[in-house]
């Protein structure tokens, strides 16, 4: 068996499945430290209670976290669960695009790993950056629409890419002038219709209605779980170096009377896990919308 007829084997599934659960470690560190001010290659990972560094032992993905009952293994400190959730989250994305290329030849499946595996994974990390501060970092964004671009570029030339690039961005730039300037209130954040240009020109024009329409959908399911189980979740965290400088920026999104309320959610999250599942499910729900209007699918 030669090497890339084994990486394109089910032992490769099983090494992209790691692949992705090594980078969702790295994804907590830069989900944590970024937002506050911290350099995310030092110190290394350490306790945050005893300050301890964190060996090998401790740190291998989700199975240190279920060995050590989530807890430090020096002070007895809780973890949380979202970092396993995280290194899963990112394995089993991982091991999908291995899936979605596998057929591809050898070059062209290295090649589109890389790409769409780089692009969800800073997804990811958007996405709970987004959900915790209710914002989308320009230092992660405009790489990721660079990376689209290029992508685009290599895979469908510029003039659709382009058109990727503005159709989605373009209405959700509308949509938040409108309410900023018009309504005199905040709608959708520019940071949405930012993160809609770098969707857009990865995956072309074709994926920004499925992408809204089901970032819409999983929206409002989860609305509406929170409000009859009423759950509940932290308000919008600082993000150093923008929203520690506005401390009445979240004013008409957060209840301070200590009762429970639906509050507004970050659209970041849920347009992330829309174009995951539109890429990785591209064919069961792409291909269906594309021959719908009579679209070629190649």
């Amino acid at each position: 068996m030669t090497s890339s007829e084994f990486i394109l084997s089910n032992w490769g599934g099983m090494f992209a499945f790691i692949w992705g659960a090594i980078w969702g470690s790295f994804s907590n560190v830069v989900i944590y430290r970024l937002p506050a001010g911290k350099n995310i290659a030092w110190p290394p990972s350490h306790c945050y209670s005893c300050k301890h560094n964190l060996g090998a032992i401790d740190n291998i993905p989700i199975l240190s976290y279920i060995f050590l009952l989530g807890k430090c293994r020096h002070c007895g400190a809780s973890f949380s669960s979202r970092y396993a959730v995280i290194e899963l989250i990112s394995g089993i994305i991982s091991l999908g695009i291995f899936l979605l290329y596998r057929t591809l030849p050898f070059q062209n499946f290295l090649t589109s790993f890389a790409v769409t595996f780089t692009f969800f994974q800073t997804l990811i990390i958007l996405s709970f950056i987004d959900w915790d501060t209710f914002i989308l970092p320009d230092l992660l964004v405009f790489p990721l629409i660079l990376l689209g671009i290029s992508w685009g570029f290599y895979t469908r030339g510029l003039t659709m890419t382009l058109v990727g690039l503005f159709s989605g961005s373009g209405l959700f730039i509308m949509i938040t002038l409108y309410y900023r300037y018009i309504r005199k209130k905040e709608g959708l954040g520019l940071g949405d219709a930012k993160l809609l240009a770098a969707i857009g020109a990865f995956g072309g024009p074709f994926i920004i209605f499925p992408v809204i329409l089901l970032a819409s959908i999983q929206g409002l399911i989860f609305a509406a779980l929170a409000f009859i189980f009423r759950i509940s979740w932290p308000d919008p965290g600082i993000y150093v170096g923008i929203t520690d400088s506005e401390n009445d920026e979240f004013d008409e999104v957060i209840d301070n009377k200590g009762k429970w309320t639906l509050k507004p959610l970050p659209f970041g999250p849920f347009l992330s896990i829309s174009t995951i599942e539109a890429v990785l499910l591209s064919t069961s729900l792409l291909v269906p919308f594309l021959n719908f209007f009579n679209i070629p699918t190649a």
